[in-house]
């Protein structure tokens, strides 16, 4: 066997010979320490340097690249599947995800054209979307095609796309923008609503507009100043919206799928149009006020709310009209007697430049004597409980609705029991009154009368 020199190990050895050696020198302080480091180091860089290049073979393969890389990649996706349960001889086993792919046609060069089209601008995917059946999965590409130009992948890819290496970005509602208005058939709307709510799309109608034409549903790209909402066409709210708000409140066509993405429908669409409303515009107001005529008291309540409290000039009776809606508003209340208090907090009457009353002013009664006890014993003249002034204040509210039956809003006695002028006052109503009275008019100090009506009201009130 024939034997060769090693120059590599050679030159490594001998260096660290020299080194050594050059160590020992430098502890014992030789002459030529210096010389020996330094030439033992030199050549251990050289040789470095030197074994740092290399060359070696490299075998090549003409085996094809989808043969290695595709059963790796399913190997990396499906572990769980390989090398597991291999079935018994005879057994006939379940195809594994590689054989799916492979009986689909599945190559790298599909693979790769897939790559491309992931990055392409044209392409969406929503993965709850292959639940759909066959054909209803088939009808919304073609749809999504005309409405948005973006393409969905063929529901047989769903397996690949799913299982695919690439990562695929969460495409949002945002990225369909509508190419133009079209037309569609309900069929197909309420395929596309159905679609938008397995991708969770609840924001649907912030950029988009919908309503029923004559030959189907039209969706369009949404104005700043539109707004869709929902409600019956037999509503009176209805009419409502198409008098007041054709162009601003869009009313979607009449389908439940549309209802449960539509934020404004039903309490809050009445909401919105009360908060909207201007009460400078009478003719608008009136026309509310008659359209929610049928509708919770809360809701009316809001409306009165809104109108706010009015002082009536009974010289210039410059608020008359303002006035009637608000009275016209409260008569729709089912509850008499909140819309009795609502009205007596709302309504002031202005009798002069420096006077100004309200219903708990007004005293009511049949007669000028006032009796207490069991047998009537005591007796009070309402001359020593009120001032001339005061017992006609009523005066001035009959006189307002006198004015307010003139405008058709309600009859004499409807008016009447609003106001509280049906029924002639209690002695509680009049201790009330009285208590009042000596507040704000006598500064605290009550008269003998009332003094004395006080005390008899408290021993025989019950």
């Amino acid at each position: 066997m024939k034997k060769k020199l090693d120059i590599f190990n050679f030159f490594f050895s001998s260096a660290a010979v020299v080194i050594l050696i050059g160590v020992i020198a430098k502890i014992l302080e030789w002459p030529s320490q210096d010389l020996l480091i330094t030439l033992g180091l030199s050549i251990e860089a050289v040789v470095f340097a030197v074994s740092s290049i290399r060359f070696i073979e490299v075998s090549k393969t003409e085996q094809a690249s989808k043969d290695k890389t595709l059963p790796i990649m399913v190997d990396k996706l499906n572990p769980s599947e390989t090398n597991q349960n291999e079935p018994k001889l005879g057994e006939k086993s379940e195809p594994t995800a590689l054989e799916k792919m492979q009986a689909e046609n599945y190559s790298i060069l599909k693979f790769e054209k897939l790559k491309m089209v992931n990055v392409s601008v044209d392409f969406y995917f929503q993965s709850e979307w292959f639940l759909l059946s066959e054909d209803d999965y088939l009808s919304l590409k073609k749809l999504i095609a005309t409405l948005f130009g973006k393409n969905l992948p063929a529901k047989s890819e769903y397996l690949f796309l799913k299982n695919s290496p690439i990562q695929l970005p969460e495409y949002s509602f945002e990225e369909l923008v509508l190419i133009k208005p079209k037309t569609v058939s309900r069929e197909n709307m309420s395929l596309l609503l159905k679609a938008f709510k397995l991708a969770k799309f609840q924001n649907f109608l912030s950029n988009l507009i919908i309503n029923e034409s004559q030959d189907g549903i039209t969706i369009r790209n949404r104005k700043k100043s539109e707004l869709q909402v929902y409600c019956s066409e037999a509503s009176t709210i209805s009419k409502y919206i198409e008098t007041h708000y054709a162009k601003k409140l869009i009313q979607a066509p009449l389908m439940p799928e549309i209802k449960s993405l539509t934020p404004l429908k039903d309490n809050d669409l009445i909401c919105y149009l009360i908060d909207d409303i201007k009460i400078k515009d009478l003719g608008k107001l009136t026309n509310l006020v008659e359209q929610l005529k049928s509708a919770s008291n809360e809701l009316q309540l809001l409306l009165i709310t809104k109108i706010g409290s009015i002082e009536f000039n009974t010289s210039t009776k410059k608020e008359l009209n303002l006035l009637a809606v608000l009275v016209k508003a409260l008569l729709n209340l089912k509850d008499k007697t909140l819309a009795s208090k609502t009205l007596s907090k709302a309504l002031t009457l202005k009798i002069d430049s420096e006077t100004s009353i309200c219903l708990d002013d007004v005293i009511y009664l049949d007669g000028d004597q006032i009796y207490f006890g069991d047998q009537n014993e005591y007796n009070l003249h309402l001359d020593e409980l009120f001032s001339t002034e005061d017992r006609e204040l009523f005066s001035y509210f009959e006189s307002v609705i006198q004015l307010l039956t003139t405008t058709e809003i309600g009859d004499d006695v409807e008016l009447r029991k609003l106001f509280g002028l049906n029924d002639f006052n209690s002695k509680d109503d009049l201790h009330t009154k009285i208590s009042r009275i000596i507040k704000i008019k006598q500064k605290g100090k009550p008269n003998g009368g009332q003094i004395a009506f006080n005390l008899l009201h408290k021993q025989y009130s019950n």
